[in-house]
């Protein structure tokens, strides 16, 4: 079993890993890492691979841990689904993805094609996100004896197993799997979906908190031409069920009563059908001319510097990566109290809590918010403390190359 390296003394020290988002230990050592966060170990030739290939905080630690591979010359490979917004990604790091359609039934076209790609590259590792990629990294690894990390980014990714679930959790239960959670609420969920408490380690994700920094634009209010004045309640992430945006524009029907000068943003991708019933909801409530539905859009940080309030009324998170991005610009939060926003925001004090599918509560938090600016601030800049003390990037990349170093030295 594996044990993650304590990287400081002021990690170590954490008020956030007190509150059980640290690492999940377990018993043999991974390599002591420097100060720079840099290990002593060689990090293995690795393969990546993962399920999605659009837009969200999973398809961005993905990038990330691509990136990281590629500069210490040790990335064999990034297989992901289709050409869509991943790859684009990719391809500005500099990076050619893999693209090798991955629905339907088991596909063994694919194992053969993941087999060719670690013997062609002499690889060491399958470095697998999401349940589908996981299985999959699994049975590869099974069938020709290479460890496999897999990472899980929502408890969501298992509410709907499909076919062969038995299977499923057998391969990922073997001993050349160790099973990633991005929190503890989604570790929590693979223990109750069956894996051993011995076989999953938490990883938390990691924000660059010199790109996702404080500041103010007004550049969303001049391409929408809002007044100058008016006040941006924004939320982020693609439109569907489980983000519960129907609760978003309920609670923002129910702010607008009341503050008049309040418009209600959401960036992230969605259907024309899907998006239109939003619409649609906001007009009967009265709101059509104060929610704009932006679709996906490429200036994260600059976005959030437009928000007053960040706003998430998902009903299911892991550890979610807007969350850490809003606070990391210093944008105070209202969301709704799954398991893995409740986590987070109790432990960073970056924002208040209303329960899941309750519009009333979540617009009495956004209200109160932008009806107290000392309260807000005062969010708003715990959040950002937090995320600067326990959610850097660097640090959650020198943990992955500890493990990648770890599970391969142990074969």
């Amino acid at each position: 079993m594996l044990t993650l390296p304590r990287l400081s003394a002021r990690a170590e020290q954490s008020t956030y890993a007190d509150l059980e988002f640290s690492c999940h230990r377990r018993a043999c050592r991974a390599p002591e890492l420097s100060a720079n966060g840099s290990g002593t170990a060689r990090s293995p030739r690795t393969l990546h691979l993962t399920d999605s290939g659009e837009t969200g905080g999973a398809e961005t630690i993905f990038a990330q841990l691509v990136q990281a591979a590629e500069r210490r010359g040790e990335n064999i490979g990034a297989v992901i689904p289709d050409d869509g917004w991943l790859a684009q990604r990719l391809r500005a790091l500099g990076i050619e993805p893999i693209v090798l359609p991955s629905k339907g039934s088991f596909n063994f076209g694919l194992v053969r094609r993941l087999v060719s790609l670690l013997r062609q590259g002499s690889g060491e590792l399958i470095h697998a996100h999401l349940l589908g990629s996981g299985v999959y990294a699994a049975a590869v690894g099974l069938l020709i004896g290479c460890p496999v990390i897999a990472v899980f980014h929502g408890a969501s990714d298992l509410d709907d197993s499909g076919a062969m679930l038995a299977v499923k959790r057998w391969l990922l239960a073997r001993r050349h799997v160790t099973v990633v959670a991005v929190s503890q609420a989604v570790r929590q969920a693979l223990l109750d979906w069956g894996l051993a408490d011995s076989r999953v380690v938490v990883i938390v994700n990691g924000v660059d908190t010199d790109g996702y920094s404080p500041g103010h634009s007004d550049l969303l209010r001049i391409e929408l031409g809002l007044p100058p004045h008016a006040r941006v309640v924004g939320a982020m992430g693609d439109v569907r069920k489980v983000k519960a945006y129907d609760v978003f524009v309920r609670a923002a029907a129910a702010v607008a009563r009341t503050l008049p000068d309040v418009h209600f943003v959401a960036a992230g991708q969605g259907t024309a059908e899907d998006t239109a019933v939003l619409l649609r909801l906001g007009a009967d409530l009265g709101v059509a001319d104060r929610l704009h539905f932006l679709g996906f859009r490429s200036d994260g940080a600059d976005l959030y510097r437009n928000m007053d309030i960040f706003v998430s009324s998902a009903s299911s998170e892991g550890l979610p990566l807007s969350f850490l991005e809003a606070m990391a610009c210093g944008v105070p939060i209202a969301a709704t109290a799954n398991d893995g926003a409740q986590r987070l925001l109790a432990a960073t004090g970056g924002g208040l809590l209303s329960p899941v599918g309750d519009a009333a509560a979540l617009a009495a938090n956004i209200a109160a918010l932008l009806t107290d600016a000392p309260r807000a601030n005062a969010l708003a800049a715990a959040g950002r403390a937090a995320v600067e003390r326990d959610f850097s990037l660097t640090s959650t990349l020198a943990q992955y190359a500890a493990l990648c170093a770890a599970v391969t030295q142990r074969r």
